[in-house]
């Protein structure tokens, strides 16, 4: 190959995600589902996954969509503000357990296009330098985001994750690990998709997977004070 070729600035971009979740301070909007459109994009090496054609070099972006996803449809936001801050820091502390490469940088942009009744589009941006991200580790938990009102907590596990005590627990199972030999040891296995919104009881104690769940191992879960 080319020397040219063998070095060069990259990156993954999820565009034009819709997510409809709640989102917004106003009575109506916590009672109302409402869209909220996504613009991430990631800056890592994918050129090892380029000259290998392995999955397991690169990053999952469908895992990445469903994280983001997962996270504005459990976090019941107040503020785009709090929803692009908290889809970050999920995706951050997803590629810290998953990815292969570090992240150089993270930008991402969230939109409320019915918020001004189509007389104008607002929305919220931030843009992280890999530097100040999560690095890969042997931590299976990363509490992703907290205000007084929620927690988020990103785990993997296998089996029901147990959650504390509370009037407000719930997730999403994001991923069923089904190992793909071209993988690498710290890359992505192949997962199938899965939205598993679960009930917990008074001790914390999750309700059983269906069966063909029993291997979920990755977990996105939110635990709400108050309104």
């Amino acid at each position: 190959m080319d020397e040219a070729w063998e070095r060069f600035e990259s990156g993954i971009r999820v565009s034009n995600l819709r997510v409809e979740c709640v989102v917004g301070v106003y009575p109506e909007e916590r009672n109302t589902l409402q869209p909220v459109d996504i613009d991430l994009r990631l800056e890592l090496d994918w050129h090892a996954a380029a000259a290998s054609e392995q999955l397991g070099a690169s990053v999952d972006y469908a895992l990445v969509a469903r994280t983001v996803a997962a996270t504005l449809r459990l976090g019941h936001f107040l503020l785009l503000e709090s929803a692009a801050l908290a889809s970050a820091r999920a995706v951050s502390a997803l590629l810290a357990l998953r990815a292969p490469q570090p992240l150089k940088r993270l930008a991402l942009q969230l939109s409320k296009p019915h918020a001004l009744r189509s007389q104008a589009l607002p929305s919220v941006s931030l843009d992280v330098a890999g530097s100040r991200l999560p690095r890969a580790s042997d931590t299976r938990s990363f509490e992703v985001f907290r205000t007084p009102r929620v927690s988020l907590y990103l785990e993997s596990l296998r089996g029901p994750p147990t959650l504390p005590p509370g009037p407000r627990r719930r997730f999403e199972t994001l991923a069923i690990d089904a190992p793909d030999p071209a993988s690498t040891e710290r890359g992505f296995a192949r997962s199938d998709a899965v939205s598993c919104p679960r009930q917990v009881d008074a001790e914390g104690r999750a309700s059983a997977l269906p069966e063909n769940l029993s291997g979920a191992s990755l977990y996105l879960w939110a635990y709400e004070r108050g309104t």
